[in-house]
């Protein structure tokens, strides 16, 4: 899956994963993911605020 990251400038990071994968792998009840990046797992906690899941992205604290 190809997302994109955003942050805000203060410590809160996000992904945009787009509706349909949104949709096919994410479960708004969620209150963390777990993501392999260059082959390590990381878990982060999901914030989900305002309109994001919405918008399709999630928001990342770690």
């Amino acid at each position: 899956m190809r997302v994109s990251a955003w942050s805000n400038g203060a410590g809160t990071y996000g992904i945009r994963v787009g509706r349909s994968n949104r949709d096919d792998h994410f479960d708004t009840s969620w209150s963390q993911i777990e993501v392999e990046i260059d082959g390590e797992n990381h878990v982060f906690e999901l914030t989900v605020s305002g309109k994001s899941v919405l918008n399709f992205a999630m928001v990342v604290h770690r």
